[in-house]
């Protein structure tokens, strides 16, 4: 999910959400507003992108905040 707004003490904040050419969100995943996955990145299943960060291209990141991807294979939650 790609979550470009925010309530926080009943106000409401908009922002981008940028997705790079190749870019690959993964099932239950969500993108909070001003944060950004570069060209090829990948964030792994139920992970949470926190408001602000950006996923460096060609890298992989999972988690709930995310992290990188420590082991091919290893989408287990923390």
């Amino acid at each position: 999910m790609v979550q470009t707004h925010l309530f926080h003490d009943r106000i409401m904040s908009m922002d981008t959400v940028t997705l790079d050419a190749g870019a690959t969100l993964g099932p239950q995943c969500v993108a909070l507003p001003a944060s950004g996955i570069g060209a090829g990145a990948t964030v792994g299943p139920a992970s949470l992108v926190m408001r602000g960060d950006v996923v460096p291209a060609s890298t992989r990141w999972q988690g709930n905040p995310i992290a990188p991807w420590s082991r091919p294979g290893d989408w287990s939650p923390r």
